[in-house]
């Protein structure tokens, strides 16, 4: 929520709306997130591993805010 607030400032800054719906944006922008491929969340046998791309145990990995806050513009520019 921090990182989505923090774009939405600056998008706001720039005369431009506020983020909506977020799930379309975050997975047309892979690049912005760094992909945990390696772990697990099993407790006594039971759980995910991580694997490439999307995974229940990471989801699309750790959000890199200058990649986010790139695409984030970019998004506003072609719409």
């Amino acid at each position: 929520a921090a990182i989505v607030a923090l774009l939405n400032e600056v998008r706001l800054q720039k005369g431009l709306p506020a983020m909506g719906f977020l799930n379309p944006f975050l997975y047309q922008n892979p690049q912005a997130f760094t992909d945990v491929v390696v772990g697990d969340n099993r407790i006594q046998g039971v759980g995910y591993s991580c694997s490439r791309g999307w995974d229940p145990v990471t989801g699309l990995g750790t959000p890199r805010f200058a990649p986010l806050l790139e695409a984030a513009l970019a998004a506003s520019a072609a719409s």
